[in-house]
């Protein structure tokens, strides 16, 4: 059969699979609407409130599949399963390399992304798989919803005042981002720059130094740490504003740093910069090295993939063997991580 007689083969299956699922789940495209629509609608204002909604529609819509009904639509899904684990060997290889470009793609719209994956490429060389520990930190979407919302609104704000109320909103905009977002970041890296040297990082210092120290530690990958983030954190914390009207500038200090004027817009720009790299940029990249070096180039994913026709041809025997193979072959690719911080 010529390739573009199967492609036109398979999308005509694909047509009557997607006939059959509206048939037998009508409110489905009212779902991905009405979630779509709260998606959009977002300002990270309330996050707590848009996630127990998000969890509202979807549990509303399991429960309507409850039932006679429910049970047709999953033995349906698992026909539907099926025909893709049919499918598997030959393009699951294929989609997984879209997801990963698509990442790669959205992991590039900040340059500092390749300085990351650098770092992180080091700290592998010295440590593998290493940096399996910016996955961790990084992998609950659902668990950075909030520390992301709230500089977003502050940011916003910001875009529609002028003067010192713009000037004051900057302030707990850099204060806010730096608590929340980018201390962690910069633990992150800081723990990485002393990996990559085969050392075990030692307590982390206070907030102030912890920025010195790793903009220090990594001078050769410049822009991963900003370098005046501590005192002007400190400032923003601790001192009451001090707003210069005819220049659109605040004094800024610490007590051990002098005090230093610092025009708004550059205030702005710095906290826009903490911001990208530390809620976004950074959850990009663990999730590109999670897909990409750990899942797709050790061959986990081949692995997984053989397994599926296990699955629904009910050979509980050899997929409890495969499943074995797996995590017998994961635990050898975390043993040297795990050695190395003691884990075990």
């Amino acid at each position: 059969m010529s390739r573009k007689r199967k492609n036109t083969n398979l999308k005509q299956g694909d047509d009557k699979v997607k006939r059959k699922l509206l048939c037998m789940m009508p409110e489905l495209p009212k779902l991905f609407e009405k979630l779509t629509n709260r998606i959009e609608r977002f300002d990270g204002s309330e996050p707590k409130t848009f996630i127990a909604e998000m969890e509202r529609d979807c549990d509303a819509f399991a429960r309507r599949l409850q039932g006679r009904r429910g049970r047709h639509v999953g033995r349906f899904l698992l026909f539907l399963l099926g025909r893709l684990a049919a499918r598997a060997q030959t393009q699951a290889r294929q989609q997984i390399r879209e997801v990963i470009e698509t990442t790669k793609r959205s992991a590039a719209e900040d340059e500092r992304y390749s300085l990351i994956l650098k770092l992180m490429r080091d700290a592998d060389a010295k440590v593998p798989f290493a940096s399996l520990i910016v996955f961790f930190l990084y992998a609950d979407p659902k668990g950075m919803l909030v520390p992301q919302s709230v500089p977003i609104r502050l940011f916003k704000q910001a875009e529609e005042a002028s003067g010192e109320a713009r000037a004051t909103l900057a302030l707990e905009a850099l204060a806010k981002t730096a608590e929340f977002l980018y201390k962690p970041y910069v633990q992150t890296v800081w723990v990485l720059s002393y990996v990559r040297q085969g050392k075990r990082p030692p307590q982390a210092p206070e907030f102030g130094d912890l920025v010195k120290v790793a903009h220090e530690r990594l001078r050769d990958l410049p822009g991963l740490v900003e370098r005046d983030v501590g005192w002007m954190r400190n400032s923003a914390v601790h001192n009451l504003p001090d707003y210069i009207p005819e220049e659109d500038s605040l004094w800024m200090w610490d007590r051990n740093h002098p005090r230093t004027k610092v025009r708004v817009d550059d205030l702005l720009e710095i906290a826009q910069r903490m911001y990208i790299i530390s809620a976004a940029t950074i959850q990009r990249v663990a999730q590109l090295y999670m897909l990409r070096d750990f899942f797709l180039n050790t061959g986990l994913f081949d692995m997984f993939v053989e397994s599926t026709p296990y699955i629904f041809a009910g050979d509980e025997q050899r997929l409890a063997a495969v499943e074995r193979e797996m995590s017998e072959y994961a635990t050898s690719l975390l043993e040297p991580l795990e050695n190395f911080f003691h884990l075990k």
